[in-house]
């Protein structure tokens, strides 16, 4: 089976979610996606991060989780 992580993670979604019903949330996904090393966790610098504040109500400090180059 291919081992490229973003192929991974879309049969992740739908194994769980459309063929054996479950619903997952959004910590489910986050947790997978750094699992497989496509997003990892940073600390939340509005010099580093610019359009992080865009998404959502960001303090510098907060945990924020940012895509990899795996898939930017």
């Amino acid at each position: 089976m291919d081992n490229d992580p973003v192929k991974e993670f879309a049969r992740w979604v739908i194994r769980n979610s459309c063929f054996e019903g479950y619903d997952l949330d959004g910590g489910q996904l986050q947790d997978k996606a750094v699992e497989l090393g496509l997003l990892r966790e940073e600390t939340y610098d509005p010099e580093k991060h610019p359009n992080v504040s865009e998404n959502f109500d960001a303090e510098e400090g907060d945990r924020i989780f940012v895509f990899t180059e795996l898939v930017k």
